[in-house]
């Protein structure tokens, strides 16, 4: 059984906030950026384009029109980022932080929380793929 790292503990519970990048509050893709910056000390673009969570056309747009820039991995690795479908769109992003298991937030659950890969929520079908800013995930 993988541990998970030590830093899980100070996301859990942060609020859910619009374009948020910091801990008053994160989207999702502002989590993933936020322990990107925080845990690994990673510079990443902070995608604040005019969209709302419900929007989720446009959020598949934005992702695919830059997925090229980043690296897909073959499998999970602490700290990378799942893609993952929502309403048929690639348009969510949770931090993987076990094999199986990812820390997310959306404007539904309203704050971030533990979810797991292949459970009812979040079959394994509903998943794009596994992915790093270039420079690494772990």
């Amino acid at each position: 059984m993988t541990q998970e790292p030590s830093w899980v503990g100070k996301y859990i519970g942060l609020p859910f906030v619009e374009k948020g990048r910091d801990f008053d509050g994160v989207d999702c893709y502002g989590l993933y950026w936020l322990i990107r910056s925080e845990e690994y000390g990673e510079t990443l673009p902070m995608f604040l384009e005019n969209f709302s969570p419900e929007d989720v056309a446009y959020i598949r747009g934005l992702i695919a029109g830059r997925l090229d820039a980043w690296r897909k991995l073959d499998k999970p690795e602490i700290g990378c980022g799942v893609l993952l479908k929502v309403q048929g769109q690639d348009s969510h992003i949770g931090v993987m932080i076990g094999p199986d298991t990812f820390i997310h937030v959306n404007d539904d659950a309203n704050q971030v929380h533990k979810d797991r890969i292949g459970g009812l929520m979040w079959p394994q079908r509903k998943v794009v793929g596994y992915y790093a800013w270039p420079g690494g995930a772990s």
